[in-house]
């Protein structure tokens, strides 16, 4: 779970810091710096996780100008982030500057790793990495379970170090769903995982459908599917490719039906469901959460987060998401001469009275 990201000079957050609970609702005008949030996970998640080497985390938006504040190339972009990982709470800093990275931190339980420039200090020892590489780019976790393979280190590191290493921010899930191309075909290559776009969502399923029939974890997206007289069909196909059919009983009959015939909604909803409870991630990040859902699904969904084990963090315009929730999790966003600024509610159970006596919703104070 993220409990705090600090930001400095990404996009239109010059310094600001945010504190995260179990559910966090992120409201602002159209500009704010809502999707720029979601944009900082994503860059995070590319810088310590690239898919592809050499690193060049600025993909998504051509270079590094269009994600540095007021695009001053000679400033830094840094985060921090604090949060707990199996129990244990963690502190991660990291400083750079274009495709040079200058500074990170690393604190997990009573281990600490710090990098300057291009050396790495653990205790005693230190070591030299290129400074386009994240120290985490140095730990790979093999196909062969339990199997970690630790690139130019020449020291040991305790187990449960290298097990935090190997996986952090894999369990933190990235979205904005595009539900035709979730349940587009995959390769049966393709990794079992659901990209930002759903993408993969068929592997993940095809890969488990007996767990999501059969298992007793998995009875919150058996009940969905239930919910809506739909069962998953996936289909190996001669080209190698893995498509999926929703299967849908009328009467005595069963209807096969392409993902054309399936709402939008329903995916997108399909989509997060097996992030939660398939996947297992322990942090969930999607913008604009509200779109394409009905307000039965919205309810459905308010569900999940409130009795999952899992974090939510989303933007959102939707006044019907703003009054489910609590003021204790609305994160404000407004945006000054181009800087982004974070505030929360104070005294949110002083708000909740005056909200009751004046007859107003939550959503009206805050938009309105």
């Amino acid at each position: 779970m993220i409990k705090r990201l600090a930001i400095k000079n990404f996009k239109s957050y010059r310094d600001a810091e945010f504190e995260f609970g179990k559910v966090n609702v992120v409201v602002g005008p159209n500009g704010s710096g809502k999707t720029n949030l979601v944009d900082a996970f994503s860059f995070l998640k590319q810088l310590i996780r690239p898919l592809s080497y050499p690193p060049y985390p600025f993909i998504r938006w051509g270079d590094y100008k269009n994600v540095i504040f007021m695009q001053d190339e000679n400033l830094d972009i840094s985060f921090e982030i604090n949060g707990t990982y199996k129990s244990k709470d963690y502190h991660y800093e990291v400083s750079l500057n274009n495709l040079q990275i200058k500074k990170e931190i690393i604190n997990f339980a009573s281990h600490t790793i710090e990098r300057e420039n291009n050396v790495i200090r653990y205790e005693n020892k230190e070591v030299t990495i290129s400074q386009n590489l994240s120290v985490f780019n140095l730990f790979v976790s093999q196909i062969i379970p339990n199997i970690t393979i630790i690139y130019n280190l020449n020291f040991p590191l305790p187990g449960e170090f290298i097990d935090f290493m190997t996986n952090f921010l894999n369990d933190i899930g990235v979205f904005r769903i595009v539900p035709q191309i979730a349940v587009s075909p995959v390769h049966f290559t393709f990794p079992e995982a659901v990209d930002e776009n759903g993408r993969g969502l068929v592997k993940v399923i095809a890969n488990n459908l007996t767990k999501i029939i059969e298992s007793e974890n998995m009875k919150p997206l058996h009940d969905f599917l239930n919910e809506n007289n739909i069962s998953l069909r996936p289909v190996f196909t001669e080209d190698g490719n893995i498509r999926l059919y929703f299967v849908e009983k009328s009467e005595n009959r069963e209807l096969i039906l392409p993902p054309s015939s399936v709402s939008d909604g329903f995916i997108k909803m399909l989509t997060i469901l097996v992030a939660v409870y398939l996947l297992g991630l322990s942090t969930i990040v999607i913008d604009e959460i509200e779109n394409s859902l009905h307000l039965r699904y919205i309810e459905n969904l308010i569900d999940v987060m409130r009795y999952s084990n899992t974090q939510f963090i989303m933007t959102t315009h939707s006044p019907l998401i703003i009054d489910f929730m609590d003021p204790s999790e609305i994160i404000i966003l407004d945006k000054e001469k181009g800087e982004t600024k974070v505030s929360k509610i104070n005294e949110p159970n002083k708000l909740k009275e005056k909200l009751v006596n004046d007859g107003i919703l939550l959503s009206e104070w805050i938009l309105y």
